[in-house]
Parts: structure tokens; sequence; C-alpha cells
């Protein structure tokens, strides 16, 4: 569910999606403070919450460096 979050939020050109699942995929393996945490929800719950801030922390690494790309290129 994550990912597919991940997908709606950056826009759809394949440096943008390439750079989104890897970062995705990097938070979801290093599980940052409050990932780790939520993954002890009960039931399924704690999975999709450690996914969505997954997601989240990847959609806002995406968008600093938009900001500084548009700044340097």
């Amino acid at each position: 569910f994550g990912l597919l979050l991940l997908f709606l939020l950056v826009p759809p050109h394949r440096v943008y999606l390439i750079t989104a699942f890897i970062l995705y995929r990097l938070f979801d393996f290093l599980k940052p403070y409050p990932a780790k945490r939520l993954e002890g929800l009960p039931r399924s719950w704690g999975i999709m919450a450690d996914d969505i801030v997954a997601a989240l922390y990847s959609y806002v690494v995406i968008a600093v460096l938009g900001c500084f790309a548009r700044y340097f290129l």
C-alpha cells in the first residue's frame, strides 16, 4: 500500500518513479522513527503504518531533492 501511495504522490516521470522506489525500499528496510514503533501495532495495522511512514519519508526526500534540482539545473 505504501508504494502505491508514493507512486500517486510523485510526478509520473521515469526518474521520479525509480528514485521513489529506491528510497521507499531503503526506508522500509531501515525503519526510521516512528516506523519501527508503528510496526508493533496489532494485526496488520502495523505493517500498513510502517509502509505509509516509509512512503511519506520517501516523498519528503524527493520533494526536497526536487527543490534543490530546480536551482542547480
